[in-house]
């Protein structure tokens, strides 16, 4: 009976989760390449298979379909998206519904940059989304790496594992170099350990070897290093740029995207690892160990509340007499030296080795997604994308340990539950307001841009969004950049004469709108 009333419940709150994730997916409107893809240029990239543009084949599909067919994109965006925190859940603890809730609850709070480039833009979504989703989805199928007994699979898993390998390899470039690392790691651990080599390990590894030979054999990757990129966007350090020109460069991106905008997850790792640490100094003797302890988590609490005071004031900086570049490295070396306390305090406060390896593994996975950062340009918010669901794995994993003490389970269980729900509710209302109003100008004003073309008017204004620009849709108005107006024009078919200006949203006249 127990079982039925748990199973009920999860049910209903992830067809709660759908509802609302689909209405919000619903309202994010399409812009910018979302404008390309769904127009000409779309199918003439088709037409050449994607020759010398780029590799991910199918996140390239995916987006031609999605940027023609509304009940599609919503469709795929809100299962996605809801499938990456029941997927993380199931991962951590299959048994509780309350670590969704809470998986969701953190997605939502991702920064606003990283937002607005994935989860608030259908192009955004189809290349950084599906394939992160689809590593974490092998991480759970393999989650019995971490039981006592040794793994057992199902000879049809092989196959399964070899195709999300294949599929997950075929999106973005730094996932798809992931996916055979994370493979390659999952095989030696469990050979270190079992001293065995499973056919459903094998089989990720094959598919994500596939996936990047499939992705790597388009011709524009060359055409990068050899400096003959027909976009004359990417690059890689060392082909047409330093070396050391581009890691100053990049490192200056990393750093806020990788840790310091994510401030509210901060601070909920940083919460989770004082109960930890509470508890192992009640019962560590070791003086060496428990300096090394404290020198951790007080390099936790330091750089969240540093975290904090940038937050809260972004104007503030190291002092003057510091250097630009020097102020740099210091707030690169300070977030590093936080990542690797995250790393520590598990090692350091839990006895049992294998559990705190598995709650270290997600920042480590972060550590091999940055990597090939590095090197790369352009680089945007939108990379930093799967590294914050890492922090969501690190995050559950640490609330799944605390949760498993006896002592005051229940009262610690109740909290979270309220907290959750009011985060939820909380969210649900910012959420639908802010994206209601957004869905309620894209709606009217492209009614309104296709009237005055319909009257033959020649110049028109372009509402933007209610909101600061790109901080929750990526590109709502084309920025006076004639590529993203002509796009626009193409995707709406309105005639090359016709002089679209963006307009501030307080001073467009909405009364013509009304008129």
């Amino acid at each position: 009976m127990n079982a039925i009333k748990v199973n009920r419940r999860r049910v209903l709150t992830i067809a709660a989760a759908l509802i609302c994730v689909g209405a919000l997916m619903y309202c994010v409107p399409l812009s910018l390449d979302d404008w390309a893809w769904g127009g000409k240029i779309g199918i003439e990239r088709f037409e050449t298979m994607f020759k010398g543009y780029n590799g991910r084949y199918l996140g390239n599909f995916l987006i031609l379909a999605m940027s023609r067919s509304k009940i599609l994109r919503v469709a795929v965006m809100t299962l996605v998206t809801v499938s990456i925190p029941l997927i993380i859940s199931k991962y951590v603890n299959s048994k509780r519904t309350l670590y969704f809730v809470v998986g969701l609850v953190l997605l939502f709070v991702i920064p606003s940059k990283i937002y607005a480039q994935t989860l608030g833009w259908a192009s955004g979504f189809s290349n950084y989304v599906p394939p992160i989703a689809a590593s974490l989805f092998y991480l759970m199928l393999v989650g019995n790496i971490w039981g006592e007994r040794k793994p057992e699979y199902k000879k049809y898993l092989t196959a399964i594992t070899f195709f999300t390998g294949v599929f997950g390899g075929l999106f973005m470039e730094h996932i798809t170099l992931f996916n055979v690392a994370l493979a390659v790691l999952v095989i030696l651990f469990v050979y270190l350990r079992f001293k065995k080599v499973y056919a459903a390990h094998i089989g990720f590894f094959a598919g994500s070897v596939v996936g990047a030979a499939i992705m790597f054999s388009n011709s524009s990757y060359l055409n990068i290093l050899s400096q003959n990129d027909e976009t004359n966007y990417r690059s890689v350090a060392g082909a047409g740029t330093g070396i050391l020109e581009t890691l100053v460069s990049n490192a200056k991106i990393i750093y806020p995207n990788l840790v310091e905008n994510n401030v509210f997850i901060n601070v909920i790792m940083c919460a989770l690892a004082l109960i930890i640490v509470s508890r192992a100094l009640k019962t560590e003797e070791n003086r060496k160990k428990r300096t090394a302890i404290f020198a951790s988590f007080a390099v936790l609490i330091a750089y969240v509340c540093f975290d904090i005071l940038v937050t809260a004031y972004p104007r503030w900086s190291f002092p003057s007499l510091l250097s630009k570049y020097l102020s740099y490295g210091i707030k690169g070396l300070f977030a590093m030296l936080f990542l690797l306390a995250l790393a520590v305090i598990p090692l350091l406060c839990i006895k049992d080795t294998l559990k705190a390896l598995r709650i270290v593994s997600p920042i480590l996975f972060v550590f091999v997604l940055t990597v090939p950062l590095f090197v790369v340009t352009p680089l945007t918010a939108r990379c930093f994308f799967p590294q914050y669901l890492m922090y969501i794995v690190y995050s559950l994993e640490l609330l799944n340990f605390v949760m498993a003490s006896k002592k005051s389970e229940k009262h610690r269980f109740d909290l979270i539950k309220i907290g959750a729900l009011a985060a939820c509710f909380t969210l649900v209302i910012y959420y639908g307001t802010l994206y209601s109003s957004i869905h309620y100008v894209e709606v009217n004003r492209t009614e309104y841009v296709l009237t005055q073309v319909e009257k033959g008017e020649k110049e028109i204004d372009v509402p933007k969004y209610p909101y600061a620009s790109n901080k929750y849709v990526w590109g709502g108005t084309f920025k006076n950049d004639k590529m993203w107006e002509d796009r626009y024009k193409a995707f709406y078919n309105i005639d090359e004469s016709v002089d679209l200006t963006p307009v501030d949203f307080t001073d467009f006249d909405w009364e013509q709108i009304e008129k």
